[in-house]
């Protein structure tokens, strides 16, 4: 994996094994569907992507965990929630940066 990939990767993994430290719910259906989205773009990391495809898939997780925070939920913390959609923007951001975008 090149330097590009694999320092976003870190992150997005990192949010990965966040989300599942911080999920109060982790058999819930919605929790369940927001940490696929996280394990997705990680994997998709790992197999080098293109970074536009990449961006995209953070940019619909992200608004996945919007969406989340946007109505009573008890699978996490409103707090943590906006922070995992905070991160999810900063990675498409980043790889916004990529030399093959």
């Amino acid at each position: 994996m090149n330097s590009e990939y694999q320092s976003v990767y870190k992150q997005a993994d990192a949010l990965r094994r966040k989300f599942r430290e911080l999920v109060d719910a982790p058999n819930d259906s919605e929790a369940r569907a927001l940490y696929k989205s996280l394990d997705d773009l990680a994997e998709n990391f790992e197999m080098q992507k293109s970074a536009r495809t990449l961006e995209q898939m953070a940019k619909r997780a992200a608004e996945e965990f919007k969406h989340a925070n946007s109505h009573p939920t008890e699978i996490m913390d409103p707090r943590h929630l906006n922070e995992c959609r905070e991160k999810l923007e900063e990675i498409a951001h980043e790889v916004r940066k990529f030399e093959n975008y």
